[in-house]
């Protein structure tokens, strides 16, 4: 059984306005040599690639004298 091995890059970008913000960040994930357990031990399964993006949205909303908040998320895997 080898040993797993795995490499991640991640890159983030942000934007605040005077009412919305937002934040959108990309990843990449390469890993080697993935194992699974089962009952009778585990095994190498072999190699894989995750790539993905997620975006993240916050309005402020004022309503009369107060301020609501609105939060949006959204995830993308590939």
């Amino acid at each position: 059984l080898s040993p797993e091995l795995s490499r991640t890059l991640e890159t983030s970008l942000s934007w605040t306005g005077s009412t919305l913000s937002a934040v959108l960040s990309a990843y990449h994930l390469s890993s080697e040599d993935n194992i699974a357990t089962f009952a009778g031990g585990a095994t190498n399964l072999g190699d894989r690639t995750i790539r993905g993006a997620d975006l993240h949205l916050h309005a402020r909303l004022p309503v009369g004298a107060q301020s609501w908040s609105l939060w949006g998320y959204y995830s993308y895997l590939d």
